[in-house]
């Protein structure tokens, strides 16, 4: 699987994905949880939505899409609106979680995530589907249905491996935006490997070419190039490695730091990239970009930011990133948190935990 090998899913795991949502008690809601927002993550959700919905159909069984902050990116926007998704994705602090309600995580895999409501981080999730890499691997208890599996760039090969497995077909709508995952998180296509270009071959037949050009194709924010102004005034490239930093943006610009670490990646002679921006004075957004496999890039971001981390691996190196609170965070009581102090703080920090790789 990790070389991207088509393999089909097990009839085992099939049969204990189908008795997991089978479980769910009459009158519950399964929510669909999607912890960051992007186009991955909207068309895993919205896959798995429409799999699920038909497998709970008569069973008074609710279904319903929920995520974590602002729809924010352009991209994001342009999806929803163009294809109505406020009539079936909510935001997390906008709903009412009942006691018999369960989550199914889809493109994260921990509930204790910096970006997930605290009040729901303690919630043994129904099911996870995800593509990152995870250390230690989860553990898959009775009454749970866990795929983590990092041998495919998106996490909409996933849904649409499992689709596949058990002969359902997705609405148009579905197979739009699974490809759109699809060619977003390989980086269009560059990064795909086998399962995803089959994956991919199999939602997109019939997508219109259209359609699809228009969520491809948007003009970014002015805030955009601002940013990547700072960030390339105040960096420093030192011995392969670029640390840059954003400054202080606004949650709903909090995209804006994995998009300038994209841009800044093919630096020549750049082996690590690192940007960090602090987002609203509440958490600190770090998105890191690595052209070398000798470096443990997961378990280096565990080690320094154990709350959230995530890494996936491509062809061309490895990409992650982490979010860390102001109130448990590496940095708390090692100074006064005014924001000039608060940056030069942080920006110590984040040099000392990458000056080794």
């Amino acid at each position: 699987m990790a070389n991207g090998k088509i393999k089909a899913l097990p009839k085992t795991r099939i049969t204990k994905f189908k008795k997991v949502i089978s479980s769910v008690s009459k009158g519950a809601t399964i929510w669909i949880l999607i912890a960051r927002i992007d186009p991955d993550a909207i068309g895993a959700a919205l896959g798995l939505w429409e799999i699920i919905q038909r497998l709970v159909e008569g069973k008074n069984v609710a279904v319903k899409i929920t995520y974590c902050g602002d729809v924010g990116h352009r991209q994001n926007q342009t999806i929803v609106n163009l294809h109505d998704l406020n009539s079936v994705m909510f935001q997390l602090d906008s709903v009412k979680v009942g006691k018999k309600d369960r989550f199914f995580l889809v493109d994260s895999h921990l509930m204790k995530d910096s970006r997930i409501l605290e009040k729901y981080s303690g919630a043994r999730p129904l099911g996870i589907i995800d593509h990152h890499i995870c250390k230690p691997a989860i553990k898959e208890g009775a009454g749970q249905f866990i795929m983590v599996d990092s041998g495919a760039t998106s996490c909409c090969t996933l849904i649409s491996e499992l689709a596949r497995k058990i002969s359902f077909q997705f609405s148009d709508r579905a197979k739009l935006l699974l490809s759109l995952g699809i060619h977003n998180d390989s980086h269009e296509m560059v990064d795909a490997n086998a399962r995803d270009y089959f994956a991919h071959s199999v939602v997109s037949e019939d997508v219109n070419s259209g359609d699809f050009f228009k969520l491809t194709k948007y003009d970014l924010p002015a805030y955009h190039f601002k940013y990547l102004c700072r960030a390339l005034t105040k960096l420093k490239p030192d011995h392969g490695r670029i640390i840059a930093t954003v400054g202080f943006i606004k949650k709903d610009e909090g995209d804006t730091v994995a998009s300038i670490a994209d841009a800044l990646f093919p630096w020549e002679g750049a082996v690590l990239v690192v940007v960090w921006g602090v987002v609203e004075n509440e958490y600190v957004r770090i998105s890191v970009r690595c052209k070398s496999s000798a470096i443990d890039l997961a378990s280096l971001l565990k080690k320094h930011f154990p709350d959230k981390s995530g890494v996936k691996i491509n062809p061309n190196g490895q990409s992650g990133g982490a979010d860390v609170t102001l109130e448990n965070n590496p940095w708390k009581g090692k100074g006064k948190e005014y924001l000039k102090g608060l940056a030069m703080m942080i920006s110590g920090s984040i040099k000392e935990s990458f000056s080794n790789e």
